[in-house]
């Protein structure tokens, strides 16, 4: 870890163009290819995870909100994040690795600054340990938990012990720079806030020792200085950065900010000067934490915190689009505690930093007391406080730093069979997916089965052949579509022949032959196996379907015809080169329908009649079946024939009728004695079930 000195102070602040041209280039290069620098330390996620409206109501799900717990930023925190020691005096912060004092106070009593921060190093003696100290104000921010409304019961749930007194406002060894005479650096830890006050006030001690920047074993979430470098008083927090071997944090790296000139669509390719001078596209890099800011600190003036997270999400700075809105402790990490007005490194390359009294930047992270309110900061002093999201502060966009990642899915579509393959992507049966940070490059590669095509990527960004490489700035789904080389599809499955008359062909019906696939499909045969009796006929040219290009279609059209009326069935078989289904089968049926006699009325009843005065009766006939119903020559039988007679208007003997065809015949009853008369009128015809139809005559001569 390099060293910290006032000659460091002083040069930390360089901005790129005083570098030799080739650092100019290099940085360039990196940055370019790059959607941020890693940093000195990696931020810790502020603990928010709940994302709220703007009147403070609790959102169901935090996605694309744009909030803190939308995109989770920061170095997530160890499980456990804290350990009790072996004598319970003392507890380890596994994520800054920090020693506290398990008591959240050293004195009973609430003291001045003066005391507080010679305090510890001189009468605290615990755990074995008689290096304690009073913590700088970064140290003590560590602690804050933002998604709890009550930081100081939270702490008590992991092993810590408070007293039972308001307010719990605890000293830092951080002077304040507008008068670090007087003034210091405290935070309540209830919610979080961090103010300065008088040194005069009486507050709490709470010891802390060790330090977030280890020669090995880096915690995951280091502790930076604060930028103190001019001590006021023994132990304080400018005493731990120029004492030599007391360093207690991370010191800034030499230069602290490079700015990267910038258009609309990405860096300039001379660093040297800004291709478009306009400073609102360009960016300034933080090697402290890796995070890019823009340039521009107030792109777009006042906002409320709801227009805020749009502004921050929406806009694009360098080409860039994954900008949002810091959370609280990223805006934190800006400020350097011997500034103010603004409150920021000396020689800072910003612009348009608003410090006034009463100016402030809003933060994505709400305020847990009372969600209506988010997290602002000031850059006058640095006062972390909260603000009513109706109100209106300035907006400085962020980007970079570890956030959520964004899901990658790539799904495989199509009745092909393949492969989808990238790193870090993970398939289960058709669905794909992969996890990555913001601008990682990823190329998909999509390779197909024998026997299969890869045919197409939909919603690629940027296809080439079967590879697809996506920069990812958000969730993105893509499909890859995988077809058979040679694939065969018939329709209908099968054929019924309905309706069929008795050796009388059909109407053709039709198979459609398809082809899916994207080579030529080759029909080698036709053919129906059938028993002996040949009923199905195929009366469509095979030639038309012996090449079936990739798309198209050919039909096949068949007839049957039936000598009887037994079922029959048969296989159209049709001979292909799809390899998973050289044969496919077409089942067919048919069933030839009779003809079905129908007579109305069912009798004929004369009644009483005189002698040898005749009386005619009109019988119907109708072919209720599908076969031609043909009638034969019609008779009269029974008791007494002679008195009946079908000799006159008979148009059904000898007639063929087609279905639902009629024809009528006369009868006629001239009785020869008198009293009952009767017969049977016998009616011949094709109809296998009833033939000869008989139909009763009556009647009664007088």
């Amino acid at each position: 870890m390099m060293g910290y000195s006032k000659k460091v102070t002083k040069s930390y602040i360089k901005p790129c163009f005083y570098l030799s041209l080739l650092c100019l280039l290099g940085l360039f290069l990196l940055f370019s290819s790059t959607p941020a620098l890693s940093g000195t330390i990696e931020l810790p996620q502020t603990g928010q995870i709940t994302c709220y409206n703007a009147t403070g109501d609790a959102l169901l799900a935090c996605d694309d909100t744009g909030q803190d717990g939308d995109f989770l930023a920061g170095v997530a925190w160890p499980v456990p994040r804290f350990e009790v020691d072996a004598t319970g005096a003392c507890i380890t912060d596994n994520l800054t690795g920090l020693m506290w004092s398990r008591n959240a106070w050293n004195l009973t009593h609430q003291t001045s600054w003066a005391v507080a921060v010679l305090n510890p190093p001189t009468a605290f003696l615990t755990c074995g340990f008689f290096d304690w100290r009073l913590p700088n104000i970064n140290e003590l921010q560590s602690l804050i938990n933002f998604e709890e409304p009550n930081n100081v019961q939270w702490l008590i749930s992991q092993g810590f012990f408070f007293l039972n007194v308001f307010p719990i406002v605890y000293w830092s060894s951080t002077s304040a720079a507008d008068a670090p005479e007087s003034n210091a650096w405290n935070i309540d830890m209830v919610d979080g806030s961090v103010i300065k006050e008088s040194k005069l006030a009486t507050y709490f001690i709470w010891p802390v020792r060790g330090t977030s920047n280890p020669v090995a074993d880096l915690p995951p979430g280091q502790i930076a200085e604060t930028g103190q470098i001019t001590s006021v008083a023994n132990y304080d927090d400018a005493y731990f950065v120029i004492t030599p071997d007391k360093n207690v944090g991370v010191p800034w790296p030499d230069p602290r900010f490079i700015v990267t000139y910038c258009d609309a669509t990405g860096p300039c390719a001379d660093q040297g000067s800004d291709c478009d001078a306009d400073p609102s596209d360009d960016i300034v890099m933080d090697n402290l934490t890796g995070l890019a800011w823009s340039a521009d600190a107030n792109l777009d003036g006042l906002k409320t915190w709801g227009n805020a997270l749009s502004f921050a999400n929406g806009i694009t700075t360098c080409g860039f689009v994954d900008w949002r809105l810091p959370n609280s402790k990223e805006l934190f990490s800006l400020i350097d505690r011997s500034q103010s007005n603004p409150a920021l490194p000396g020689g800072h390359p910003f612009a348009n930093v608003q410090s006034g009294v009463g100016d402030l930047y809003w933060s994505s992270t709400s305020y847990a007391i009372d969600p209506d309110m988010a997290w602002t900061i000031d850059m006058l002093l640095g006062n972390l406080t909260s603000l009513l999201k109706t109100e209106t502060a300035f907006v400085w966009p962020v980007r970079g730093g570890q956030t959520k990642p964004y899901v990658l899915t790539v799904k495989k579509e199509g009745t092909g069979r393949g492969n989808v393959t990238a790193d870090g992507l993970t398939c289960v049966g058709k669905t794909c997916t992969g996890e990555y940070t913001s601008y990682d490059e990823v190329i998909i590669t999509a390779t197909a089965r024998t026997g299969s095509v890869f045919t197409e990527w939909t919603g690629c960004p940027t296809p080439s052949g079967n590879t697809c490489t996506i920069t990812l700035t958000d969730d993105i789904t893509i499909e890859a579509t995988f077809v058979p080389e040679y694939k065969i599809s018939v329709t209908p499955k099968s054929l019924n022949f309905k309706n069929l008359k008795k050796d009388v062909p059909s109407s053709a019906l039709s198979v459609t032959v398809t082809n899916v696939g994207v080579a030529d499909l080759l029909i080698s045969t036709l053919e129906i196996l059938e028993d002996p009796t040949s009923v199905f006929t195929i009366t469509s040219n095979p030639a038309d379907c012996a090449v079936v290009t990739s798309g198209a279609s050919c039909t096949i059209t068949v007839t049957a015809t039936s000598p009887d009326y037994n079922p029959k069935t048969a296989e159209l078989q049709i001979s292909s080169n799809d390899p998973k289904k050289p044969l496919t089968i077409v089942r067919l049926k048919a069933r030839a329908k009779p003809p079905k006699i129908s007579r109305k009325p069912s009798s004929l009843s004369f009644g009483k009649v005189p002698l040898l005065g005749p009386a005619n009766k009109i019988l119907t006939i109708t072919n209720k079946g599908i076969t031609d119903l043909t009638i034969g020559f019609i008779t009269t039988s029974g008791d007494h024939p002679g008195d009946f007679s079908t000799l006159t208007a008979d148009t059904c003997s000898g007639s063929a009728l087609v279905t639902d065809g009629t024809c009528t015949l006369t009868v006629t009853f001239a009785p020869s004695v008198v009293g009952k008369r009767s017969a049977i009128l016998q009616i011949p015809s094709n109809d296998p079930k009833k033939s000869p139809l008989s139909v009763k005559l009556k009647g009664v001569g007088q």
